[in-house]
């Protein structure tokens, strides 16, 4: 019996035959409906004969996508279809004659890019879309937001919080002596005398703040300080930082408010702390070795 060999099928469209399906002829379906083949080996979709929608007078539709929405959040809009036309996006039902309205604009009116997902810890889908001009995803019933941004309206500045100051309690004050002096008559001196170069609280005029001193002899972390008449504690030390301009910018919404800055040139300009102990010591001891091969 010689080997079954199957009869080759080129993926072309000549018409519908009414012959059983293993009898067609090269190019012949036993079904077709709404089929063209204006190419050979092509199949395409004919187009459509009767409207479904209009979306604006004189302006041809070049992009067409659906939403579907099953969630609690829609709106009241399960499924819609969002269509391209120009450089605008229009939103209408997805049954029946359809009459978009205006979704969003600013686009650079070529075919866009759309996309139908729900990210990770969302409570519903968005239909993502995008072009050469701009990126924006879509609700069901409506809303649109930028990308990334799961608010409807992102904060444009930062949320005013004031920290309290530190509790303190005074045990003992120690005053300093001066050699050679009475004992019974201390002097006091004091460990820091230096004028503030600049001053930014973190709310209103009193309370806690960022300092510039003019100088940062005797200023540790963990000590008192008076500062217009109030005594505050140190809490952190960080390294200066050096002048320099903003190379770019990108805000979070708008053109003020949270926003992310690239500075044209490196902020450190040194170290708060020097090595530890544990470090000289081993450099101390290389140097040792080495100066010991020398000699021998």
């Amino acid at each position: 019996m010689a080997e079954y060999s199957r009869f080759p099928q080129r993926f072309a469209f000549t018409g519908i035959q009414a012959v059983p399906a293993d009898a067609l002829s090269p190019g012949k379906l036993p079904f077709g409906r709404n089929l063209r083949s204006y190419e050979p080996g092509v199949i395409t979709v004919r187009d459509g004969l009767v409207a479904q929608g209009t979306v604006s007078a004189g302006t041809a539709v070049h992009s067409l996508a659906r939403l579907n929405d099953s969630t609690p959040f829609n709106g009241g809009s399960a499924s819609v279809r969002v269509s391209g036309a120009g450089g605008s996006l229009y939103r209408g039902p997805a049954t029946g004659f359809l009459t978009f309205s205006l979704l969003d604009s600013g686009y650079s009116g070529n075919p866009v890019v759309t996309l139908a997902a729900q990210p990770p810890n969302s409570p519903r889908p968005y239909l993502y879309i995008a072009d050469s001009s701009r990126q924006r995803k879509v609700t069901s019933n409506g809303a649109v937001v930028p990308i990334g941004i799961p608010q409807v309206n992102a904060p444009t500045d930062a949320p005013a919080v004031r920290v309290g100051q530190l509790g303190s309690q005074r045990i003992s004050a120690v005053t300093y002596v001066a050699a050679g002096t009475n004992a019974s008559a201390p002097t006091t001196a004091s460990r820091v005398s230096t004028l503030i170069g600049q001053i930014l609280y973190d709310s209103g005029a009193t309370g806690y703040a960022s300092l510039v001193p003019s100088a940062f002899t005797n200023i540790t972390e963990g000590m008192f300080i008076t500062v217009g008449g109030e005594r505050v504690i140190i809490t952190e030390l960080t390294i200066a930082v050096a002048s320099t301009t903003v190379e770019a910018i990108i805000y979070d919404a708008g053109n003020t408010g949270l926003c992310t800055i690239q500075p044209a040139g490196s902020l450190g300009t040194g170290q708060l702390e020097a090595p530890s102990i544990e470090a000289y010591r081993k450099r101390a001891a290389r140097a040792w070795w080495s100066w010991m091969s020398i000699t021998k």
